[in-house]
């Protein structure tokens, strides 16, 4: 379970040095774009000192379905993040987890006990409690756009999910570091595209926190994936999901002061009972 700690802990510090980087008001795309770099780099990087890198079919196959599938789901998110806010897109990124339950249910045959059902009945109804704040720039004119990219948001998002437990299911445990530069090259390049598009120029605080950010963003992955190899998807991402929705109201009330209403206090009462639910066996 400590690779699970650790991994929630990475995961909030990942969102917090994203609200940092929504709050210094710095080019989304960009700030992303140079966060693949250096998680994508640093995973080739590690991976080669270690032991050098070996591609597989196996493990180009998923690392490229994961790759594309959190390429789509970044377009989605830049696109949510205009049209409903940052917290929103947040919550819709926690909920793409439920994506990678079912799948593991009807592709590898992992079957909760009754306890653990419950549990993940509790971590879908945190998030439908939830009632995230909404900002001035958010556009009022949504249409079809806001329903269309929240869906391709959670399965972009839940199949890049699916993809970790892929690693452990088809015996690519030794390769997490190959899997990863691929995880994080392919959606780099559309982050490099957007941000191109929109001729955002690069400034210092953007590159400062996108290094931040994919250092983070590459250690919280690799604690996710050496959990994943040991720890049931039924039971990781429920609990990856709700404990971070846990950590990050409490570091959000203590590092930016964030007021909780009684929506967020009740959603993270439902999640603490679905953690505990979930750790039954």
């Amino acid at each position: 379970m400590i690779w699970l700690a650790l991994a929630i802990f990475l995961s909030t510090a990942f969102a917090q040095v994203m609200k940092w980087a929504v709050a210094r008001g710095c080019s989304t795309p960009q700030v992303a774009a140079i966060n693949y770099v250096i998680a994508s780099g640093s995973a080739a990087l590690v991976g080669y000192l270690i032991n050098g890198l070996h591609y597989d079919r196996t493990l180009l196959s998923i690392g490229i379905l994961g790759g594309v599938s959190y390429a789509v789901a970044v377009v989605a998110i830049f696109n949510v993040i205009r049209l409903a806010g940052v917290a929103v897109t947040g919550t819709l990124m926690r909920i793409s987890t439920m994506v990678a339950v079912v799948g593991a249910i009807f592709l590898f045959r992992e079957m909760p006990n009754v306890a653990q059902w419950i549990g993940i009945g509790l971590t879908v109804a945190t998030f439908l409690v939830l009632k995230p704040a909404k900002g001035k720039y958010i556009e009022t004119k949504k249409g079809w756009a806001l329903p269309v990219n929240v869906m391709l948001v959670i399965l972009g998002n839940g199949t890049g999910f699916l993809a970790w437990k892929m690693t452990q299911a088809y015996g690519c445990g030794g390769q997490l570091h190959e899997f990863q530069s691929l995880l994080f090259g392919i959606p780099m390049l559309t982050c490099a595209v957007e941000s191109g598009a929109r001729r955002d120029g690069i400034t210092r605080p953007a590159v400062v926190i996108g290094i931040i950010l994919g250092l983070v963003n590459f250690c919280s992955v690799r604690c996710s994936l050496q959990g994943i190899q040991s720890i049931p998807a039924v039971v990781f991402f429920p609990i990856y999901s709700c404990g971070g929705l846990i950590l990050n109201a409490v570091v959000a009330a203590v590092l930016w002061r964030e007021r909780m209403s009684k929506r967020t206090i009740a959603g993270i009462a439902i999640a603490a009972v679905a953690l505990l639910l979930m750790n039954l066996r």
